[in-house]
């Protein structure tokens, strides 16, 4: 482990409608698991305990310093396919790099306040039906989390194994 700062995020930019973003991506918020959990106290316990049931829906979010109608057409047109990129380095020069890949869906898009000699804004919200994101270190690829409607892999390991089969999805 490093005694000094590691994996500094440096840059990032996004794919969406089949462009990458680069120069016009002012802030992306990548989605990230959060578990859905359910109250439970059965006969006999005497406080109840939180059980896991699933994942919460899962969103992304990215907002533009431009005014593109591509984007603005992402909206009401079905799942895209996007990918957020980002360049970190660790303070002793090692180079990283993280992938997300995703299948959403734009759920908001708003073009922004225009003003004559300002900067555009359009900002962008999605609901996110599939994503893995891949973190690469030393030139090998990880990947970090995968996530679908049926499946969830956290550090390659799938989680409920057991579930796919009950419910003959395997």
């Amino acid at each position: 482990m490093a005694n000094s700062p590691a994996f500094v995020l440096k840059n990032v930019t996004v794919n969406m409608a089949g462009v990458n973003q680069i120069g016009q991506m002012a802030q992306l918020t990548l989605p990230a698991p959060e578990a859905s959990t359910e109250e439970f106290r059965n006969a006999g316990m005497v406080k109840p305990r939180l059980v896991r049931m699933g994942y919460e829906a899962q969103s992304f979010s990215v907002e533009l310093s431009s005014f593109d109608p591509a984007i603005l057409e992402l909206m009401g047109n079905g799942p895209h396919n996007l990918i957020a990129r980002g360049y970190a380095e660790s303070e002793d020069g090692t180079e990283h790099s993280y992938r997300c890949l995703m299948v959403a869906e734009a759920t908001a898009v708003s073009p922004g306040d225009h003003a004559p000699a300002s900067k555009a804004s359009l900002s962008t919200e999605f609901t996110v039906h599939e994503q893995t994101l891949i973190c690469e270190t030393d030139g090998q690829d990880r990947e970090v989390w995968h996530i679908t409607d049926t499946e969830v892999r956290i550090g390659g390991k799938v989680q409920n194994p057991g579930m796919a089969r009950a419910l003959g999805l395997a």
